[in-house]
C-alpha cells in the first residue's frame, strides 16, 4: 500500500504529531507499506523520519530538481525521488500544487494533519 501524508509545516506540538504518525505506521506496517512524502518541513519530514526509523521505504516527491528540503539526510535515505517538474519556470505555489497532485495520484491512502484549510494541505485534501 502506498501511504502519503500531507500536513502543516508549523505544528503546535510536534512531539504529539510524531507519536500519532508513528502509531499509524506501526498499525499499517504489515500491509506491504511504502510511504510517500513531499519532504516539506513539519509533518512531511516527521512522517518520513518515522517511516525510515521503522525501515519502511519512503519515496520523496519534490517539485523540481535542485529543490532543497530542510532535511537532506532524510531525503538521502529515501528509496527513490520523484521530480514532478523540470524546473522553477512558474510560481512555486503552482509547482507545489502539481507535486501534491502527483502524490495523491500515486497514493492508495492518505493521512492528513491540519489545523486550518487555507493552505497547501487544505488544497491537497480537496
Amino acid at each position: 500500500m502506498n501511504l502519503m501524508v500531507t500536513g502543516h509545516r508549523k505544528l503546535a506540538d510536534p512531539d504529539a504529531v510524531r507519536a500519532l504518525l508513528r502509531e499509524q505506521l506501526l498499525a499499517l506496517q504489515s500491509h506491504d507499506l511504502t510511504v510517500i512524502s513531499g519532504m516539506a518541513e513539519g509533518v512531511d519530514t516527521i512522517f518520513a523520519e518515522e517511516a525510515q526509523a521503522l525501515e519502511i521505504p519512503v519515496i520523496a516527491y519534490v517539485p523540481w530538481p535542485g529543490y532543497n528540503p530542510k532535511n537532506n539526510e532524510v531525503l538521502a535515505k529515501c528509496v527513490s525521488v520523484v521530480f514532478t517538474d523540470e524546473g522553477a519556470k512558474e510560481k512555486a505555489g503552482k509547482l507545489f500544487a502539481r507535486r501534491d497532485q502527483a502524490m495523491v495520484d500515486a497514493a492508495d491512502e492518505a493521512i492528513v494533519v491540519m489545523s486550518h484549510s487555507n493552505s497547501g494541505t487544505g488544497r491537497c485534501l480537496k
